[in-house]
């Protein structure tokens, strides 16, 4: 299944209304507002292609964001300089079809997103993700990802940490 998958930029072309991935709030936002984010330069918006049959399977979005600084344990901060917020790269939303779901493909984008955030050009002390329930949070602690002190819906994945799976 993997092979026929390919990640492309955001596209109107493919048919989006068909994208269901259980979840109202993430089909809404592909098929209504995520093209509206891109020309704001609010967000840049990848979609997950099933290149055998042209079909989204699912998508993730990134933008950029802040980490406040005391928010974090100070094993991450003492070698830092001290500024209030350090830049990060959020991945706003991660969401597989249904009929694809439990197939690996939901890391097969995260992946992905945290290639393009490590590869990106603009700096970034990590990536941040906001999970919607229990069940994403143990999928992104599974990946290393770090629960805030006081947010445990709030994670992130420092990019020296990143580094180390893309070098």
């Amino acid at each position: 299944m993997l092979n026929c998958i390919k990640v492309v930029p955001y596209d109107k072309s493919f048919e989006l209304k068909d994208f269901d991935c259980g979840q109202p709030v993430l089909n809404k936002y592909l098929t209504n507002y995520a093209s509206q984010d891109i020309k704001r330069y609010l967000a840049s918006v990848f979609l997950g292609i099933n290149s055998a049959i042209g079909k989204v399977i699912g998508y993730y979005r990134l933008s950029s964001n802040r980490i406040d600084i005391s928010e974090l344990e100070m094993e991450y901060t003492r070698k830092l300089p001290n500024y209030p917020y350090l830049p990060a790269i959020l991945i706003g939303r991660l969401a597989i079809d249904k009929d694809y779901q439990r197939q690996k493909l939901g890391e097969y984008l995260l992946l992905d997103a945290l290639n393009r955030a490590y590869q990106a050009e603009i700096a970034a002390f990590a990536v941040l993700v906001e999970a919607k329930n229990d069940q994403a949070i143990k999928f992104y602690k599974s990946y290393g990802f770090v629960q805030f002190i006081d947010n445990p819906n709030k994670l992130f994945l420092p990019m020296n940490t990143i580094a180390k799976i893309f070098v």
